[in-house]
C-alpha cells in the first residue's frame, strides 16, 4: 500500500461527506462533525466503511472514536498515523 498524500486524503473525505451525509452543509476541515450532531451513528459506520474501502485499511473497533473521527483534520491525522 502506498502512502496517501494528506491533501489527497482530505479531498477524498471532503468529497464523500459532500456527496452523502453532509450534502448541502457548509463545513471546514476543522469543523466538529460528531459532537455537533452532523453525523449520527449510522453515518459514522458508513464513513468508516468508506475510509476502509477508499484507503484499503481495516479500522478496528477501538479506533472508531470521537478523537479519530471528529473532523476531516482528525481523520487525515488518523490516516497519517496508520501510514495510509
Amino acid at each position: 500500500m502506498t502512502k496517501t498524500d494528506n491533501a489527497q486524503a482530505r479531498a477524498a473525505i471532503r468529497a464523500y461527506l459532500a456527496s452523502s451525509p453532509l450534502a448541502g452543509h457548509e463545513f471546514q476541515d476543522s469543523d466538529e462533525l460528531l459532537l455537533s450532531g452532523l453525523l449520527d451513528s449510522l453515518s459514522v459506520m458508513r464513513l468508516v466503511a468508506f475510509l476502509e474501502m477508499e484507503f484499503g485499511i481495516t479500522i478496528p473497533p477501538e479506533d472508531i472514536t470521537v478523537t479519530n473521527l471528529a473532523s476531516i483534520d482528525a481523520m487525515a491525522a488518523y490516516l497519517a498515523r496508520e501510514k495510509v
